[in-house]
């Protein structure tokens, strides 16, 4: 009786315990396969910044004064007039005392929302036409945070204009002002 006693306690536990184990089984594989329905990358290319200057004909930088960096760029969409957020001005590595502009907003915008036609205001009321034409080429099928962003075509007052590296590496537009 006693021998009954203990072998049925004993089954009784393991039957606990093999159910217990299936249960936890099979609630890891419910949510390893409900979270691989799509495909999900580490990696997100964001958009290039956009990097320009100023320098007149002879080459020679237009914007040398911080107080001058006053500038301000918007674009048109629904009718309204957007103006660009994310913008910095920072001193330019390659010619100290010569001003850079970046923005990653502009990439984002001609890609994602189509927009190709921008407006640069400098402080002293004088306005230029930006064109900047950036594509977004999607690589990863489902996952769409792989994706390319080369830059087409830019343009300055309706001049093309073509990068150059700095020092840095980075591409940068020229402007003449």
């Amino acid at each position: 009786m006693l021998l009954t006693s203990w072998l049925i306690f004993t089954l009784k536990r393991f039957i606990m315990k093999l159910t217990y184990n299936v249960i936890i089984i099979a609630l890891i594989l419910l949510l390893s396969v409900s979270c691989t329905t799509k495909k999900i990358s580490p990696y997100y290319q964001a958009p290039h910044v956009f990097r320009f200057m100023f320098k007149d004909s002879l080459g020679i930088g237009k914007i040398t004064n911080p107080h001058d960096t006053d500038i301000s760029i918007f674009y048109s969409f629904d009718n309204k007039k957007n103006y660009i957020d994310d913008f910095l001005v920072y001193e330019n590595p390659d010619t100290p005392n010569q001003y850079q502009f970046s923005t990653r907003d502009i990439a984002t915008i001609s890609s994602n929302q189509q927009v190709k036609n921008f407006t640069i205001e400098f402080a002293d009321g004088q306005t230029g036409n930006l064109y900047v034409d950036v594509e977004r080429i999607d690589n990863g099928g489902d996952d769409a945070c792989m994706c390319r962003f080369p830059y087409r075509e830019v343009r300055y007052n309706g001049k093309k204009i073509e990068p150059y590296k700095d020092l840095q590496g980075y591409d940068v537009y020229v402007f003449e002002k």
